[in-house]
């Protein structure tokens, strides 16, 4: 679907990939987010879901660069309550922080959420645009601020760089659960790495995607 890696596209990007939902301690540990039925029978969760795509977004940007920072339980990396995720990844020197979530209210846009103006609004807008325009099933791409009292803005809230909350599909909208498979979530994961990558060459214009 998209170009072959240009090997050095994203070489001085640090982002962190957050599976949320999945890994949280104390009462929350078992958390998997939503559970959506699915229209031909099954069910898919929300941490299975956003799993798939973390890993195919990982893999595009690591393709062409970046350095990734994700979930891992074995060295205490992005686990826990969502605070300490985005102060490690501050820590860590990441320049974007993005949250993986699904929606649910049986929508059919894709919705990327910010908390910072700048730099967050124009990575979410990128990313929105790509979705929209890479998907039949998406019908146009909502890039939305998280006001005080949002109960998202915990995802992202200690970040101060490019944090975004992603809300790639409806996981209860019949017409996108067609993307709930390992191959759909794999094309939505490496679409959301082209709308970082269309970020993170035109940051400094800020050229809104055509």
């Amino acid at each position: 679907m998209h170009a072959l890696p240009e090997k050095s596209a994203l070489l001085g990007l640090s982002i962190a990939v957050d599976v949320q939902h999945l890994y949280r301690t104390g009462l929350r540990a078992k958390d998997q987010g939503a559970i959506y039925k699915l229209e031909g029978g099954g069910k898919v969760t929300e941490g299975w879901a956003a799993t798939q795509y973390a890993l195919a977004l990982s893999r595009f940007l690591e393709d062409r660069g970046a350095r990734v920072i994700r979930n891992d339980p074995k060295t205490n990396v992005l686990v826990g309550p969502y605070s300490r995720r985005t102060s490690q990844a501050q820590s860590a020197g990441c320049q974007a922080y993005l949250a993986c979530h699904l929606n649910a209210g049986k929508g059919y846009y894709a919705l990327t959420r910010y908390l910072n103006p700048d730099p967050a609004q124009f990575l979410a807008t990128c990313i929105a645009h790509q979705l929209d325009t890479d998907f039949a099933e998406i019908l146009g791409g909502k890039v939305l601020v998280l006001a005080p009292g949002d109960r998202g803005r915990v995802c992202v809230a200690g970040f101060g760089g490019a944090g975004v909350l992603l809300e790639p599909v409806f996981g209860d909208t019949p017409a996108q659960q067609t993307l709930l498979t390992a191959l759909g979530l794999s094309r939505v994961g490496q679409t959301i790495g082209a709308g970082v990558l269309w970020w993170w060459r035109q940051r400094g214009q800020k050229i809104t995607p055509a």
